[in-house]
């Protein structure tokens, strides 16, 4: 189980564009140990998102777009902003924020073990803001599509 992620260091909008790289505010009220989980299952009616961090180590760290209270149908209307995903669905951050917020967990020792990772995005694009987050953190190779299967 993974603990209290709310707590976690994330970026918020404001901070990547002042170009501070890690600030402590939740994503989500609701970000907690039980909200996001490696097998996340509540997805958003609209695009289901994902990805996966793999470091040079070979590492891996998923992230999805996933919601505390997915709709049927998404609740926002064509030109509408993003509000509603957070305020009526209770999207948790971008599966790119997501994924970096479990590496940040999974290391002790800062965001170091992700220079020269790769970060594969399985969706049409990454918005600005999560391009900016992963370049931060030394994750320039960006792929638009699934990552290469896990060797067991």
């Amino acid at each position: 189980m993974i603990p209290a992620l709310a707590h976690l260091i994330l970026w918020s909008v404001s901070t990547v564009a002042m170009m501070i790289p890690w600030c402590a505010v939740p994503i989500h009220p609701n970000l907690n140990a039980g909200s996001v989980r490696r097998d996340q299952t509540m997805t958003c009616a609209k695009a289901q998102v994902r990805c996966t961090i793999i470091t040079t180590q070979g590492v891996r760290y998923v992230g999805t777009n996933a919601c505390a209270h997915p709709q049927q149908v998404c609740p926002r209307l064509p030109g509408e902003g993003y509000a509603k995903c957070t305020d009526v669905c209770g999207q948790f951050g971008h599966a790119e924020i997501i994924a970096l917020a479990m590496a940040r967990h999974g290391s002790r020792a800062g965001m170091h073990h992700l220079l020269g990772a790769t970060a594969y995005v399985e969706h049409k694009r990454v918005c600005g803001t999560c391009r900016i987050a992963l370049e931060k953190v030394g994750i320039y190779n960006i792929v638009l599509g699934a990552p290469p299967h896990e060797k067991v």
